[in-house]
C-alpha cells in the first residue's frame, strides 16, 4: 500500500467502506477522525501520517481531556481514530485497552445517568398500569 503523505480521508472512508462499514458509519468516523485531529493539530485535520506514527500517547491524553464530555463520547472517537492508525498502519492495537476501558465507564455512566433517573421519576408507572388493566 502505498501511504499518503497526509491524512487522505477519501482513502480511509473508502477502504473502511471495503471493509464491510455501511457508507453512514463510514463519513461518521471520518468526521470524528477530523475533531480529534484539529484538537491535536490547532486546526490542521490534515496533519502528516508520519507524526502520527508515535502520536498514540497524545492520541490518548487529548480524548481522555474534558473536550469529550463522556466515556461514551471517548470511546467512540478513539474507535474512530484507531481505524484510522489501522488503515495507515500504525498499531491501532494500542488503543483497545482504552476502547474497552471507556466502554465499561460508559456503560455504568448510563445507568447512573441523572437525566435518565429524571426520566424515569417522572413516569406515572401507576396509571400506566391503570390503562393496561383498562383494556
Amino acid at each position: 500500500m502505498t501511504k499518503a503523505k497526509t491524512i487522505d480521508y477519501t482513502f480511509i472512508q473508502d477502504k473502511l467502506i471495503e471493509k464491510g462499514m455501511k457508507q453512514s458509519s463510514a463519513t461518521t468516523y471520518i468526521n470524528k477522525m477530523k475533531r480529534v485531529m484539529r484538537g491535536m493539530y490547532n486546526g490542521d485535520i490534515n496533519p502528516k501520517v508520519s507524526t502520527l506514527k508515535k502520536a498514540h500517547n497524545q492520541v490518548i491524553e487529548y480524548i481522555a481531556g474534558d473536550d469529550f464530555k463522556n466515556s461514551n463520547i471517548k470511546k467512540v472517537n478513539l474507535m474512530a481514530v484507531s481505524h484510522l492508525f489501522d488503515i495507515y498502519e500504525l498499531g491501532s492495537d494500542k488503543f483497545q485497552p482504552y476502547v474497552k476501558d471507556w466502554s465499561s465507564l460508559a456503560d455504568a455512566e448510563s445507568i447512573t445517568n441523572d437525566k435518565a433517573i429524571e426520566k424515569i421519576n417522572e413516569i406515572d408507572f401507576d396509571a400506566i398500569k391503570a390503562n393496561i388493566e383498562l383494556t
